[in-house]
């Protein structure tokens, strides 16, 4: 259902932007596709979004079940488990906010590197999900993962909305989301490769997705200051 209704969004009316979108009219879904293939950074952006669903939804599928596995948890302990993904999820959702908010109209790029430095520190936290000796690094590594899940989420949205065309920003989102949805199908193989091959296994999985995706966010940073005509 959410790949269904993430391709239906780009049909939604974008409203209008004080001093850009005066002059608006009404496009078809082809000449809306064409005008958002038609930014670099945007391409790239979708990119990232792919890979970076792929991870994201992984950790949520192996989560439970490495620390079942590997350190015999049960009901009570995989719901804590599921506490400390949500309270890393949030505390990353803060930082990135608080960073996105401070980036300069002129400084975009920016965005693209916070992006980047998220993704990393979602690799950084799965790749120690990977080689965890303990419990209690296993547990941190858990929080710093989660964390590094939600300081992507500001920027990247604020700087789809820049570098969208002029009254396609709506239409921008959607087709990020769009990706993410895509992405997220790749999720699955990744949960049975943990399945497979052991969730440690799994979660080395993850932190290769997660450092493709903050790779491509790097790689995005200097295509948002030529589109932006910086």
């Amino acid at each position: 259902p959410t790949v269904v209704l993430a391709a239906l969004l780009p049909l939604l009316a974008d409203p209008p932007r004080r001093g850009i979108d005066e002059q608006r009219t009404e496009l078809s879904l082809a000449e809306t596709v064409r005008r958002l293939r038609a930014v670099p950074s945007l391409r790239r952006f979708w990119a990232t979004a792919f890979f970076l669903a792929a991870a994201a939804i992984g950790i949520f599928q192996l989560i439970s079940v490495y620390f079942e596995e590997q350190y015999g948890f049960g009901p009570q302990g995989r719901g804590a488990v599921q506490f400390l993904v949500g309270l890393g999820w949030v505390l990353g959702i803060f930082v990135g906010a608080a960073a996105a908010d401070r980036v300069p109209v002129a400084r975009a790029s920016l965005l693209a590197l916070i992006c980047a430095g998220g993704f990393a520190v979602t690799a950084a936290g799965a790749l120690g999900m990977a080689v965890a000796p303990a419990m209690g690094f296993a547990l941190l590594a858990t929080v710093v993962m989660a964390s590094g899940n939600g300081v992507w989420q500001a920027p990247y949205f604020t700087a789809v909305g820049r570098i969208a065309p002029a009254g396609l920003s709506g239409q921008a989102y959607a087709s990020a989301t769009l990706f993410y949805a895509l992405g997220a199908l790749v999720s699955v193989p990744v949960f049975f490769l943990g399945d497979w091959a052991g969730y440690r296994v799994g979660f080395g999985a993850v932190a290769g997705l997660a450092s493709v995706a903050a790779l491509l966010a790097r790689s995005v940073a200097p295509l948002v200051e030529v589109d932006l005509g910086g």
